[in-house]
């Protein structure tokens, strides 16, 4: 049920209670008017309109136990309803923080294949950086630049002499 409707139920006054008050009230008077006109003494009369009052009184009390009743129903839409309201935000909360965490795991892919993207370029980028080197420092059959030995020698590089690095011709 709705929580407007709810609430409105619950401010509400039972449906009906305004005739029931009104031919209770007019009961009462028209058996007080027929007590006036019919009773011979005092006593007879005070008697019947503490009657009338009483039966007033009990009428009274059933519609005001009546009233109680349908405030208890009132109450009992009014808590349905809001409970409905709680678990309707609680599914959204729900559905809004799957919904985040989706996204933060797909921008993390999307940053991670960046990642691996670029990785993958630079590794590139340093094997024909290597290569190029490797060309122009003769380590595929020669020196590019001409540099290389026609007579059969080979620049091989001796590290055990003085320590460090020297070319030697063997």
């Amino acid at each position: 049920m709705q929580l407007s409707l709810a609430s409105q139920t619950f401010n509400s006054q039972m449906p009906g209670t305004q005739q029931f008050q009104q031919n209770m009230f007019s009961n009462q008077a028209n058996t007080n008017a027929a007590i006036g006109r019919t009773a011979t003494d005092a006593g007879q009369a005070l008697g019947a309109y503490a009657g009338s009052q009483g039966q007033t009184s009990d009428d009274i009390s059933n519609l005001q136990l009546q009233e109680m009743d349908w405030k208890k129903f009132g109450m009992g839409q009014l808590n349905d309803a809001y409970k409905g309201m709680f678990q309707q935000d609680q599914l959204m909360n729900e559905y809004d923080q799957q919904h985040y965490q989706n996204e933060v795991q797909l921008k993390g892919a999307q940053a991670a294949n960046k990642l691996a993207k670029r990785k993958a370029l630079w590794n590139t980028v340093g094997q024909v950086a290597n290569l190029g080197v490797s060309l122009a420092t003769g380590g595929l059959g020669g020196n590019i630049f001409g540099g290389g030995n026609s007579g059969g020698e080979s620049n091989i590089v001796d590290q055990n002499q003085y320590g460090g690095w020297s070319p030697r011709k063997y």
